[in-house]
């Protein structure tokens, strides 16, 4: 169920005008890690997506959408243009690099998968989390 694609396979979609992005390469919580590891995951991610893809890898989708002020910080150093979070409030993107998208998972189906991309639900959802801030 989670086998990966292929290098092959990603370059075709790439050539047929698909983004493809990193999510680095152990899938961490990026907030937890040490400066050091944190710069690793990055670097060296978007290094081996490049060299896969043969193209450049500007964006990042965070694992667990997990992200603070310090990550946005390093992906930036690390020469992403991109990145997606999953924020708790939706309050809309404060910077490409923690642009919020929304967790799609297995009891995702039906009803409950179509209500999570339908546009007036995100809409509402982005009403209700920019009230509940003030």
């Amino acid at each position: 169920e989670l086998t990966p694609m292929s290098w092959a396979e990603l370059r075709s979609l790439v050539a047929a005008g698909w983004e493809v992005g990193s999510h680095t390469c152990t899938h961490p919580r990026l907030t937890t890690l040490e400066d050091s590891a944190l710069v690793d995951e990055l670097e060296r991610s978007k290094a081996e997506c490049e060299e896969g893809l043969g193209a450049d890898c500007t964006s990042l989708a965070y694992p667990y959408g997990d992200v603070d002020a310090r990550v946005v910080a390093a992906c930036a150093r690390a020469g992403y243009r991109a990145a997606a979070a999953l924020p708790e409030l939706w309050l809309g993107p404060t910077s490409p690099l923690a642009w919020p998208r929304i967790g799609i998972y297995h009891l995702d189906d039906g009803l409950r998968y179509l209500a999570k991309v339908s546009p007036a639900v995100r809409r509402v959802r982005s009403l209700g989390a920019a009230l509940g801030a003030r």
